[in-house]
């Protein structure tokens, strides 16, 4: 069965080499941090051959819907988010249809916010997601201290996905396993034949005021996550982390290949956080 399933991964990475992957469309969600623009960049610097693609910080999964791979596992901390990714798997055509029926205006953008996704049915809930999501101030995802989603409607909103973007998402969807978890017991199960993506949300070093979830990422957690990296490699996996050059970085992965990636912050909270930058990929392939 691995060799049948990294026989197919090669011929999808041929074909993308030969000018066969699939052009990119608009993801269906908004996201901060992601890897839309970069994911040339992303494609051109991932191994030829691989048995399983594994991306542990999820998001918005762009360069996964761009790689198209035969096997994957997408995981984040995120529940909300991977119950949303959940029901497109399994239910795209329902969780669409309640969602661009919404009437796109402050007063539903409200009703639909101050639902409560505890007490609604799955497909519901995923819905509400995908709508606040499409609709809210520059697709910040944002809790409260109860949890409760509480960023605002944005003023210039985005054309609403289609129908056939909703079903081609649930295509490639098809042939990947969900998982709401910690970075580090999805890592833990990584090593031969698996291509790692990481792209964690970036520490600010300020105080965390609930976006991505209720688990922010922190500077005690990009350690870890270098420890937990470094021992799949030594398991046989092969690694790309897209995160800004920091000292702890350039010590921990030190055997790795830096690289310069140039990219535009449009999706933040505040207005200073956007415009270009320079974020490190760092490979622990050649």
């Amino acid at each position: 069965m691995a060799n049948s399933r990294t026989a197919r991964a090669k011929a999808v990475a041929t074909s993308q080499s030969q000018g066969g992957a699939i052009a990119q469309s608009s993801p269906l969600l908004r996201w901060a941090g992601s890897k839309r623009q970069v994911v040339p960049i992303l494609l051109s610097k991932a191994p030829r051959e691989y048995t399983r693609y594994v991306e542990p910080f999820a998001g918005s999964a762009s360069f996964f819907f761009a790689l198209r791979p035969v096997s994957a596992l997408l995981s984040d901390s995120n529940e909300e988010l991977i119950g949303f990714w959940q029901q497109i798997k399994g239910n795209a055509e329902a969780v669409y249809s309640l969602a661009a029926n919404v009437p796109r205006n402050r007063e539903a953008y409200t009703t639909m916010r101050g639902l409560r996704p505890t007490e609604l049915k799955d497909v519901e809930r995923a819905a509400r997601f995908f709508y606040l999501n499409r609709h809210c101030f520059n697709g910040v995802y944002r809790v409260n201290r109860r949890g409760d989603f509480n960023v605002p409607m944005g003023n210039k909103l985005p054309p609403f996905p289609t129908a056939d973007s909703v079903s081609s998402a649930a295509a490639i969807l098809s042939n990947a396993e969900l998982r709401a978890a910690d970075f580090e017991s999805v890592l833990y199960e990584c090593g031969e034949g698996d291509f790692l993506y990481v792209d964690p949300p970036y520490s600010t070093g300020v105080r965390h005021r609930g976006e991505y979830g209720a688990k922010m990422f922190g500077d005690s957690d990009l350690l870890r996550l270098c420890s937990c990296l470094r021992s799949a490699v030594q398991r046989g996996a092969r690694v790309a982390l897209s995160y800004p050059y920091t000292a702890l970085l350039e010590r921990e992965l030190r055997n790795w290949k830096h690289h310069h990636v140039q990219v535009r912050r449009t999706v933040a909270a505040a207005t200073g956080a956007r415009g270009n930058g320079d974020e490190g990929l760092f490979l622990s392939y050649e």
